[in-house]
């Protein structure tokens, strides 16, 4: 999910059987259906502008875990909970 200048907001996978849509719509439900905009369920997820998806076949599905993993470290992304303890923490930093 990211922000309307591109900056990734978080990081996630459908997992387990569900699609994608299932997993957005854990944080979105539509709005406007002649545009297709959907809306946040919570304030949350208000600055969410795009979603960006990378797609792994059926038969690497077991790559999922590892390449969410890799995106979470390496964006630290501040809807995550491993970018928010990196955000708490800088933002606690007196230069």
């Amino acid at each position: 999910m990211l922000n309307e200048a591109g900056i990734v907001l978080r990081v996630g996978k459908a997992s387990c059987g569900r699609t994608i849509g299932h997993r957005l719509g854990d944080y979105f439900r539509w709005g406007d259906k002649v545009l297709g905009k959907g809306v946040a369920k919570n304030d949350t997820f208000k600055d969410v502008r795009y979603i960006a998806t990378i797609a792994v076949p059926k038969d690497r599905a077991f790559e999922a875990p590892a390449i969410e993993e890799f995106l979470l470290r390496r964006l630290e992304s501040p809807l995550n909970s491993l970018g928010m303890s990196f955000h708490i923490r800088n933002s606690a930093r007196v230069d």
